[in-house]
């Protein structure tokens, strides 16, 4: 028997858990922003594939620069009107899972991350 994917909700939860835990969770708080982007992505905006990051600024976390389909078309702004909190989310994104993002431009740090593997 296969066990029920999370509920959108449920990743939340399962987020601001690791959040306040903080303690060694980077990894863990990181795949459930990710499952959580992907969640509602898959939800709100069904033909967003691709997350694009840029980490050029050096600071903390990235930044969403654009979400595309499959062809490459952007749908940030379906993304912007219909799944704002993703946009929020990618600021969880601190580096700790960057080895499952595909490098574009590492001088650069411009990421793109295929959701459909979350």
């Amino acid at each position: 028997m296969t066990t029920p994917a999370a509920t959108i909700a449920d990743l939340e939860a399962q987020l601001n858990a690791a959040i306040a835990e903080k303690d060694q969770n980077d990894v863990l708080i990181e795949t459930l922003s990710m499952t959580l982007i992907a969640s509602q992505l898959r939800k709100h905006v069904p033909t967003a594939r691709y997350l694009h990051l840029d980490w050029s600024s050096q600071g903390p976390h990235h930044e969403l620069d654009d979400v595309t389909d499959d062809a490459g078309v952007s749908v940030l702004g379906d993304v912007d009107a219909s799944a704002p909190d993703v946009e929020i989310l990618t600021t969880n994104l601190r580096g700790a899972i960057a080895d499952r993002f595909e490098t574009i431009n590492a001088d650069g740090g411009v990421y793109r991350v295929d959701v459909s593997g979350f």
